[in-house]
């Protein structure tokens, strides 16, 4: 968490205030949130399940970052009184509009090729550091 008085907390509240682009990336930054709501939107949908969906990411991040999600009004929770209790996901009306986006920006990658460009990125950032 950043403290309120940071440069960088300071740099972010004056470039979203008044761009609604920059503010829709800073509540959906960061390499999972955009992963979730694809999946939880294709019924992968309870916390195990998005744990074995994105492996790489931690328990405790998967937590943080439903929360989030959840604050900022992308997603809901159902929590089911059984034993063991279960908890279920779903997209709320945000997170429903944002589907059509995302399957623009999906065929707008996939047009430019930039599945590969990322790929070739990683693997010139990887040469980069083992030649030092």
């Amino acid at each position: 968490m950043r403290k309120a008085t940071s440069t960088n907390t300071q740099n972010a509240k004056q470039l979203t205030a008044n761009c609604p682009i920059l503010s829709t990336f800073h509540l959906l930054g960061g390499r999972w949130k955009i992963a979730l709501i694809w999946n939880i939107a294709q019924d992968i949908n309870r916390f195990s399940l998005l744990r074995n969906q994105l492996p790489g990411l931690s328990q405790k991040m998967l937590g943080q970052q439903l929360k989030e999600l959840e604050q900022d009004g992308f997603i809901g929770k159902t929590i089911f009184a059984e034993v063991p209790p279960r908890t279920e996901y779903y997209l709320a009306e945000l997170g429903q509009s944002l589907l059509p986006l995302l399957a623009q920006v999906y065929d707008w990658g996939l047009a430019h090729n930039l599945t590969q460009r990322v790929q070739e990125r990683y693997e010139a950032e990887a040469a980069s550091q083992s030649a030092r």
